[in-house]
């Protein structure tokens, strides 16, 4: 058997603990946000059926062009041209869903 002062300091600890944990801030109440949900952007949803087959279609034709570049002087040829105009419409395709997706939710 422990002795009586032993078991009171374990209670004690064991007290404390339970208080400090009921008490200690949790990461919802921490922070500039206070537990506030930010809405995140995800381009898959953002998109509509349009946009997204426009999309998936220029993201290969990327690779279309890319395979038809000559091995000699290929930065200068019109299949990575092409490939690089058609990075560029997808850059331009993302930042008018991104856009129209702030203007949804009232962020700018």
């Amino acid at each position: 058997k422990q002795p009586q002062s032993r078991r009171n300091r374990q209670d004690t600890w064991t007290t404390v603990s339970i208080l400090t944990s009921l008490t200690a801030p949790t990461l919802a109440t921490m922070g500039k946000g206070k537990g506030q949900k930010v809405m995140d952007f995800d381009l898959a949803t953002a998109m509509t059926k349009k946009e997204n087959r426009k999309l998936t279609k220029m993201e290969c034709m990327v690779n279309y062009h890319l395979a038809r570049v000559p091995f000699w002087n290929g930065k200068e040829s019109v299949a990575m041209a092409n490939a690089e105009k058609t990075r560029e419409m997808i850059a331009s395709l993302k930042t008018k869903v991104k856009n129209r997706w702030e203007e949804q939710n009232g962020i700018y």
